[in-house]
């Protein structure tokens, strides 16, 4: 009896043992994945949420901003409601994010302290002002509070 045959404590060999808990792995991701395609829902793409991509276009154009997507993408993302842009647009996770982005300090090796543009920011209250207008305030306030300096030219 070779090594590889030799019974375990179960009375199974470490080569069946093994290939066991590789099919339990495997049946396992599978409805891992069955249960992930069910739930997932993409966002609606409807006349409404392609009205507010294209809304947010043209915002950006008249602001001589650069779209970051197509109008197809930006539908996907944003949907109806903003997305994530607009899930929680001031928190605290948020603001963390932004300060770490645009007004660092230089708080690391290797990380130079910047002043950020105010045009920086002007993508986001585009889409908060399509997309969730009641928060515009909010990040407004925020935004007033940080010193962005005018270093992009058009």
């Amino acid at each position: 009896m070779t090594h590889e045959e030799r019974p375990t404590l179960h009375g199974l060999s470490d080569r069946r043992r093994h290939r066991r808990e590789l099919w339990a792995v495997a049946v396992l991701l599978v409805i891992l994945a069955v249960v992930l395609l069910l739930v997932y829902k993409p966002a609606p793409n409807n006349h409404l949420a392609q009205a507010k991509a294209h809304r947010v276009e043209a915002l950006y154009a008249a602001h001589g901003l650069t779209v970051p997507a197509d109008d197809r993408t930006l539908t996907s993302i944003l949907g109806t409601n903003g997305g994530s842009v607009c899930a929680a647009p001031t928190s605290a996770l948020t603001k963390a994010q932004q300060d770490l982005s645009y007004a660092n300090g230089g708080a690391t090796v290797g990380i130079r302290p910047i002043r950020a543009d105010r045009r920086v920011v002007e993508g986001e209250q585009i889409i908060i002002q399509v997309y969730c207008p009641k928060n515009l305030a909010a990040l407004n306030k925020y935004v007033n509070a940080k010193r962005y300096d005018a270093v992009i030219r058009k």
